[in-house]
């Protein structure tokens, strides 16, 4: 999928939905596992057989923005934002996103989330999250999906579809 912005009319959008090939997603990803600089960033970040992976590519397929969800009994939970540019606004594309298709396939499921990031806890609540406990570190949100908004993004193209295999691109 093509993002709507006028400045970035060269990322795009790749899903990966379990299962999928792991080593094309490390291939995109693996920095963000591996180097020092992004561990300290995102000591939490995650990747196993129930996440559900948005990645926004650049014209050169270097990632310019990520984020996931995994899927567990009865809850979804958030997991980490990268944002390369962040006036680029990605993080609140991917949101949106997830928030869509969180309600559609998992109409029940409470949303959790976490965050040290005024910015990101800012962006949150501003979708409906509360903060239910603070940390000296860490908020942590949540968020019951209303049954209204599974149908309120209908008009969004590309809606992710988890019964879909391997990872798919929008372009």
């Amino acid at each position: 999928m093509s993002l709507e912005r006028k400045d970035f009319v060269n990322e795009r959008l790749v899903l990966f939905f379990p299962p999928y090939k792991k080593s094309q997603f490390y291939q995109l990803m693996g920095a963000f596992f591996a180097e020092r600089v992004y561990q300290q960033q995102f000591p939490y970040l995650v990747n196993d057989e129930n996440c559900y992976w948005y990645v926004i590519l650049d014209d050169e397929k270097r990632v310019t923005a990520f984020s996931y969800y995994e899927k567990g009994v009865n809850k979804v939970e958030l997991g980490e934002f990268y944002e390369k540019d962040p006036t680029a606004q990605f993080k609140k594309f991917l949101l949106r996103k997830m928030l869509v298709d969180i309600s559609r396939n998992y109409p029940e499921a409470e949303i959790l989330a976490s965050s040290n990031q005024p910015s990101e806890i800012a962006l949150l609540e501003s979708k409906g999250f509360a903060v239910y406990r603070q940390t000296k570190n860490y908020s942590f949100l949540k968020r019951s999906v209303v049954p209204h908004e599974r149908y309120r993004f209908s008009s969004v193209s590309g809606e992710a579809d988890p019964s879909q295999q391997d990872s798919r691109e929008y372009v």
